[in-house]
């Protein structure tokens, strides 16, 4: 993946390519096994109140970590689009990203 990532030339978005609609992210989240095991994990540790005590921490505290969490990787992947708008710096980044995995991947191991 990091020879691939060392040697990846820009691509131009095309017609086809488009995010998530609202409906297909939230069905994604059915499939998503993070999403399951911080449910999972959260819900074991608040076991003790009500249901609806539950249901009401659970739905505050992931709806605002989830909104501050979204803003934020929005924010980051706007700039990080006009930063990449140049072919060379594109190519840097993408250098940088190879060797961070090489280096990373090795980390495994240790």
């Amino acid at each position: 993946m990091a020879w691939r990532l060392w040697h990846a030339q820009p691509v131009q978005a095309g017609d086809t390519d488009r995010p998530f609609t609202f409906i297909q992210a939230i069905l994604f989240q059915w499939v998503n096994p993070k999403i399951w095991v911080v449910a999972t994990s959260a819900s074991a540790m608040i076991a003790a109140l009500s249901p609806m005590a539950q249901a009401t921490t659970l739905a505050v505290t992931f709806s605002a970590t989830n909104l501050c969490v979204c803003l934020f990787w929005t924010y980051a992947g706007s700039m990080l689009k006009t930063l990449l708008a140049d072919a060379s710096k594109w190519q840097i980044f993408m250098r940088f990203m190879a060797i961070a995995l090489v280096i990373f991947s090795g980390l495994v191991f240790l």
